[in-house]
């Protein structure tokens, strides 16, 4: 994957946390738009936002201020991206509880004794997808005896989702006590999600939650990213220049103790689950299909399988880029239905184990 395709998902995301930063949630049926230009490539995004009786304000700040960032709980938006003038998508997104996707109402299956629980990224959250034809969505009808919910967020890892879980009632959406949770990493971004890159801080702003490891390799939380007050800094004052960026296209370099972080998230993400649902199973994809594995990714299995943490590893496609993804890298529908189809075969040779 090139390099500059990135820095296109990178430019796509910062829109994203500037519109969802702007006190204008109070009003209903408001309308955002930005433009950026990212080494010659001009993101057009235009986001027109609806806001449903039960969504409150104050509550979806108190949300952000914990976890970072995540889409407004009970809104729906129509959401337009054009690079160069040329559309890339135009599409409704209906969000739920805790800022999360709503799956149709008659794609779900209602009254299935287990629940399915998928986590991730915006490639969870299906961005540019219709809601029938998210990931989510997708899953459903292969997993009749599940009720599957989408808790991907925007933007996000997994030091995000953990947050979550250990601050608001997460559980609360699940109506069933039994179950599987999975959470879809993509070693190729996530990894500098997690450590609060130098690239990640030109998104995120310092808003997302800090863990690193005590002397003991126990997983602590430092409190946000921006807590890191020089680090912030320096960061902020590289992000400023250009010729700076291309010149230090990324700091920190992934190195094994960011890997045993994104592995000690995953040992803690796991026991809140099964603190909550005891009878449950906790998976992992390591999603390469962007990119053949890499070091980190290498090192995360091989962590997955020291903490017997179980996995399912999506392997490269080297064909990806020709009909499986938007323009700005996100999965399009016939790459969800590609990947659906996948997980669901491998989560079914996992409970036939």
């Amino acid at each position: 994957m090139k390099l500059n395709r990135f820095i296109f998902l990178r430019a796509s995301l910062l829109i994203y946390f500037s519109f969802f930063s702007l006190p204008a949630f109070a009003f209903p049926d408001t309308v955002f738009t930005q433009d950026i230009d990212q080494s010659g490539v001009v993101f057009s995004e235009t986001l027109k936002m609806h806001f449903y009786e039960q969504h409150d304000y104050v509550e979806y700040e108190n949300l952000m201020s914990a976890i970072g960032y995540t889409a407004p709980p009970y809104s729906q938006f129509n959401h337009i991206k054009k690079i160069n003038d040329k559309l890339v998508y135009d599409v409704n997104y209906n969000i739920g509880m805790l800022g999360f996707r709503t799956i149709p109402d008659n794609l779900l299956n209602k009254g299935a004794p287990f629940h399915f629980i998928i986590a991730g990224d915006s490639n969870t959250f299906s961005e540019g997808c219709s809601d029938k034809d998210s990931i989510a969505a997708q899953l459903s009808p292969l997993l009749k005896n599940y009720y599957v919910y989408n808790l991907g967020q925007r933007g996000a890892g997994p030091h995000n989702m953990l947050a979550l879980m250990k601050n608001y009632p997460f559980e609360d959406l699940i109506k069933e006590k039994n179950g599987i949770f999975l959470y879809n990493f993509f070693p190729t971004y996530m990894f500098e999600r997690v450590i609060g890159s130098k690239s990640y801080s030109g998104w995120d702003h310092g808003r997302s939650p800090y863990y690193d490891l005590d002397r003991n390799g126990k997983l602590i939380r430092n409190g946000y990213f921006k807590d890191r007050t020089f680090t912030s800094i320096f960061y902020n004052f590289l992000n400023s220049f250009k010729w700076l960026n291309k010149l230090i296209p990324n700091l920190p370099r992934i190195n094994d103790h960011h890997i045993e972080i994104v592995t000690k998230i995953f040992l803690e993400m796991k026991k809140e689950y099964l603190f909550k649902f005891p009878s449950g199973k906790f998976y992992i994809i390591i999603n390469n299909s962007y990119q053949a594995a890499t070091h980190e990714s290498l090192g995360l299995i091989k962590n997955l399988k020291k903490y017997k943490l179980d996995y399912i590893e999506v392997p490269f496609n080297p064909d990806f880029e020709k009909g499986y993804i938007l323009k700005d890298l996100h999965l399009n529908k016939k790459g969800q239905a590609t990947q659906t189809k996948f997980i669901a075969q491998e989560i079914l040779k996992k409970l036939n184990q």
